[in-house]
């Protein structure tokens, strides 16, 4: 799809000393079938983050520490129509951004996430991968996961909290009680 027929996305990126991880995160976005913001929003690190992150044209944002609060502030620093969460660990697959609009599509949805599949081959790696997909038949699903959310939701909500755990428990039951998700 063309990024004239896609709503504009927002990757917001929390970020504190990854610079051993970044770089690919980074890497799969710029892969991305269309123009994407990217905003990264780091919370003090030491190491070369935010260099790295400058190298690939994202917009750096400084933060006090904590996830749920530069998520917030990555949100309210965004322009896109959706708001796309995501670690700094995680690589994307190349239709992404076709799969968000696609699953956006139905007005009645208002937020989604992908399949988490985590590298490596050790047994920690395997039980996670399998792990996920059970606690989202309990309807809890978690900030690894890429969630993606219409602006107009997030704001509605109130967006992340400061929490310094569980934020994303806490928005996803806020927006449960707004409209649908699709899991990609």
């Amino acid at each position: 799809m063309s990024s004239q027929l896609s709503p504009m996305l927002s990757v917001i990126i929390p970020t504190l000393n990854e610079a051993d991880n970044i770089g690919p995160t980074l890497d799969s976005i710029s892969q991305l079938s269309s123009d994407v913001e990217v905003l990264l929003v780091d919370g003090g690190s030491t190491d070369r983050t935010i260099e790295i992150a400058r190298t690939y044209g994202a917009k750096v944002i400084t933060s006090d520490r904590g996830r749920g609060l530069q998520m917030h502030i990555g949100a309210c620093a965004a322009l896109g129509d959706v708001l796309w969460f995501l670690h700094a660990d995680t690589c994307v697959p190349a239709d992404a951004i076709d799969l968000i609009v696609a699953g956006l599509h139905d007005k009645l949805v208002i937020a989604g996430n992908f399949q988490v599949r985590f590298a490596g081959e050790q047994r920690s790696a395997r039980f996670m991968t399998w792990l996920y997909p059970q606690l989202q038949r309990l309807g809890l699903w978690y900030g690894d996961s890429a969630i993606f959310v219409r602006r107009k939701a997030y704001f509605i909500v109130g967006g992340f909290k400061p929490f310094p755990i569980f934020e994303d428990l806490e928005l996803l039951c806020e927006l449960m009680k707004l409209g649908k998700f699709v899991h990609l």
